[in-house]
């Protein structure tokens, strides 16, 4: 198996469990002995010299087993893999093996675990922020479900749902509407008015009218959205609360600030107290509440909320992620403003 994944920081996690826990060690130190494997010192992880995995893949070819052995590694894989809103430390972990495995020119294109791996796999990538690599991962996704499960089973609407997202991201914002649009259509139809899915798919779309400044139109689905999910999901279900800070942000760009911020903090605290502090989905709307008292002229607070945000962003998301860049230039052009605006009350005086 650790020749169907990436040679370097394969998770001790990741390995099949063996018949007995001796069995384990016993097989691990033999490989360990002959330093076909080493253990790293800082966590409970493996690389497998390079050589050994060329020589390892080699032998299984001429075998005729990689094919078998890639298939259970994305089987492996698949029972294993967090779901994205959980565990982030430990599905980047796994994302080089997974990404190593369903690339792998012998993985079977039509198995339906490679499929839902790719799926989680596209999905993980668009919440760190790679999304130009998600997108090829995604369309290749789509392309087979479409082909093996039709166009409107409800996996193949997941995957264009995700398709609108990234490219939102991406700032297509005519694409992902059109997009969203259809595939709004499509889950009314096949899923519901009412089905988490279609709610998903209504929320993304008024994003996409925020994003294009069609502040009227966002709002009114929006709050539509908010109201549908309050009653079917509960006050506090992490897709209610996107929708609460979602509204809020389209009532910032209407410059409705007060109310935007008393949503905002409501929607911070909550999840604060549901996700954690350092949720991904807490430093969003920490962040944008920041933004909320920067445009209400609370410029102090929110430098020190938004300072508060970058430093939790750099190490729950990492400082190449869009949105601890984003955090980071908004306190730059912050800083001279105020440095700015700081010197002239100084001459003035």
């Amino acid at each position: 198996m650790m020749a169907c994944v990436n040679p370097k920081d394969i998770p001790k996690s990741l390995l099949p469990k063996g018949q007995s826990r001796k069995k384990e060690i016993d097989a691990i130190g033999t490989l360990e002995a002959y330093s076909f494997i080493s253990k790293r010192v800082t966590n409970e992880a493996f690389d497998i010299h390079r050589l050994v995995h060329l020589a390892t893949t080699n032998w299984l070819r001429k075998q005729d087993l990689v094919a078998q052995w890639t298939k259970k590694t994305i089987t492996q894989l698949n029972k294993i893999f967090p779901t994205y809103r959980q565990n982030r430390s430990v599905w980047r972990r796994y994302l080089p093996h997974v990404q190593y495995a369903i690339m792998s020119d012998t993985a079977d294109q039509i198995d339906f675990q490679r499929i839902w791996l790719e799926q989680k796999y596209h999905i993980c990538l668009i919440e760190d922020g790679r999304y130009n690599e998600a997108e090829t991962c995604l369309l290749d996704n789509l392309k087979i479900k479409d082909r093996l499960l039709g166009h409107e089973h409800p996996d193949a609407l997941a995957s264009m749902g995700n398709l609108g997202i990234l490219y939102q991201h991406q700032g297509r914002y005519k694409e992902a509407e059109d997009l969203q649009i259809h595939l709004l259509e499509k889950s009314k139809r096949v899923l519901g008015l009412e089905h988490p899915d279609t709610l998903k798919s209504s929320g993304n779309l008024a994003c996409t009218f925020r994003n294009q400044g069609r502040l009227n139109e966002a709002e009114d689905l929006q709050i539509q959205v908010l109201k549908t999910r309050k009653r079917v999901l509960g006050l506090e279900h992490p897709d209610t609360l996107k929708s609460s800070g979602n509204l809020a942000c389209t009532l910032r760009n209407q410059g409705r600030l007060n109310k935007a911020e008393d949503l905002q903090i409501q929607v911070l605290e909550t999840r604060k107290r549901v996700l954690g502090l350092d949720h991904p989905d807490t430093l969003v709307s920490m962040q944008n509440l920041a933004l909320i008292w920067r445009a209400n002229g609370k410029a102090k607070e929110a430098v020190v909320l938004m300072e508060d945000c970058f430093r939790r962003q750099e190490s729950s998301i990492g400082t190449d992620h869009p949105s601890t860049k984003n955090s980071l230039n908004c306190l730059q052009k912050w800083y001279e403003i105020d440095t700015s605006e700081s010197t002239e009350i100084s001459v003035g005086s």
